[in-house]
């Protein structure tokens, strides 16, 4: 993970942008719950906040794409959580190429991983991955991706996947 790509400081976020880069590393190599969760808060009240995106969730998206490979059992479904509320956030940019675009195409890079822990991930894990799918699909209304989610949503554990497949189905009428 190559955190000192991006001039943190420079960016816009909810509170300290350079707290973001030391909270991901710390993320990664987090031992337990509780140090997972106070290195995932230090993302989410920074790069994210009550769904706002911030200039530094770009990056911070970036990175955790990067070393999502790396995670662990305990870090994963953090990071799956961070993607999640970064995949379901809004961004006040109207420009041709929004943060929010960005971001999603970001997060497109791991439809693969997030498919196959949407089958074989823990609860939570399936669940967040099934979140992030379904903002994929509606993001880009792309029917092909939209067919293999529904499959591996039916094929899951996942609570309230009818639901979840009623709400993909539905961004897709009208197009």
């Amino acid at each position: 993970m190559n955190t000192s790509f991006y001039d943190w400081s420079s960016l816009d976020s909810a509170s300290d942008p350079n707290d973001i880069p030391i909270a991901i590393k710390g993320l990664l190599h987090s031992k337990n719950d509780k140090e997972a969760s106070h290195y995932y808060w230090m993302i989410d009240n920074n790069a994210i906040l009550q769904g706002t995106l911030y200039e530094s969730s770009y990056p911070a998206i970036c990175c955790v794409m990067d070393i999502l490979y790396e995670s662990h059992d305990i870090s994963r479904v953090y990071f799956f959580e961070i993607i999640s509320q970064i995949a379901s956030g809004f961004s006040e940019d109207d420009s041709s190429r929004s943060l929010k675009d960005k971001c999603m195409e970001e997060i497109s890079f791991g439809i693969g991983y997030y498919m196959f822990y949407l089958r074989r991930g823990g609860n939570i894990e399936s669940s967040h991955c099934a979140d992030i799918l379904k903002e994929l699909c509606c993001w880009k209304k792309n029917s092909y991706l939209k067919d293999r989610f529904v499959h591996h949503l039916s094929q899951s554990g996942v609570e309230y996947k009818d639901s979840i497949a009623n709400i993909v189905i539905d961004c897709f009428k009208g197009t």
